[in-house]
């Protein structure tokens, strides 16, 4: 089974927002329509809250694969299990 997701490029930028469907993506990491991240990766932090992983996570990607945890794309309710 192939799972739905979105198209990323090799830094894990989606070609356009994942919420809106907006094509204007400018460099940044979040979408200037909807505030949504664009940009999948993983979303695990140290005891501080810090970035401790930040593993480049596909467009189809739930959870990381080095570390297990949530990616920003299902975090972001944008990804759902079995679609």
């Amino acid at each position: 089974m192939i799972y739905n997701g979105f198209y990323v490029d090799k830094n894990g930028r989606a070609n356009k927002c994942p919420r809106c469907l907006n094509e204007q993506i400018n460099g940044g990491e979040y979408c200037k329509i909807s505030g949504v991240t664009i940009v999948n990766k993983c979303t695990r932090t140290d005891y501080n809250g810090y970035p401790e992983c930040e593993e480049i996570a596909e467009g189809n990607a739930c959870y990381c694969t080095k570390c297990g945890e949530k990616t920003t794309f299902f975090k972001e309710g944008l990804l759902l299990l079995g679609s």
